[in-house]
């Protein structure tokens, strides 16, 4: 269950990590490029950069709950 849960913290990194990688191309695209196109695709990226991070905490406090719910605890009642 502990590699469950640390692949489960894994996951939400790649999360924030990929949204971080759609904010920071957005602003650049903001940053760059004054035409009405390219900032409009840089705000939708960065739309979609805090999109993905919110999925990606809402994703590991979902399946954090269900790793929670399955675990046993010890027979002498400790939880190490």
């Amino acid at each position: 269950m502990d590699r469950t849960a640390m692949s489960n913290e894994r996951t939400l990194l790649s999360y924030v990590r990929t949204g971080l990688a759609f904010g920071i191309t957005g602003a650049g695209v903001i940053k760059f490029f004054k035409s009405f196109v390219p900032l409009l695709l840089g705000w939708g990226l960065v739309v979609l950069g805090v999109l993905v991070a919110a999925l990606g905490v809402w994703h590991f406090r979902r399946i954090a709950g269900h790793i929670s719910a399955c675990r046993i605890p010890d027979i002498d009642g400790t939880d190490d």
